[in-house]
């Protein structure tokens, strides 16, 4: 096991159950903090009081219902939010690595053997 602390920067998990709660993730995050990616405040303030090293983005909306319902909102979170993430991690020399991290409902996935 790594000896690491993480800080976890999400919204509230949007379902009941949820995998943040059945794998008691709250244990193993070392600061954890509800907010939206697109609040620029809020994350810069979170990324300077944290100073990560390495930094997974993995924001999303993330039903794909919800997202033909509301695709101006998809766009701004997933792609907007992105943005933010990375022009704030730009400004932080404690930054070693960062891994943006989708999905194949971002583009059209037709299952061939290669990505």
């Amino acid at each position: 096991m790594l000896d690491v602390e993480v800080c976890g920067y999400a919204l509230d998990p949007p379902t009941q159950p949820n995998l943040y709660e059945v794998l008691n993730l709250t244990r193993k995050v070392s600061k954890d903090v509800r907010g939206d990616i697109r609040d620029t405040e809020l994350l810069r303030e979170t990324i300077l009081d944290f100073q990560p090293e390495v930094v997974f983005c993995l924001a999303a909306q993330l039903i794909v219902l919800e997202s033909y319902d509301n695709p101006s909102e998809t766009f701004d979170t997933n792609i907007i939010g992105t943005v933010n993430l990375l022009n704030e991690l730009r400004k932080v020399d404690s930054v070693k690595a960062i891994v943006v991290v989708t999905s194949d409902k971002s583009y059209r996935n037709k299952e061939w053997v290669y990505p």
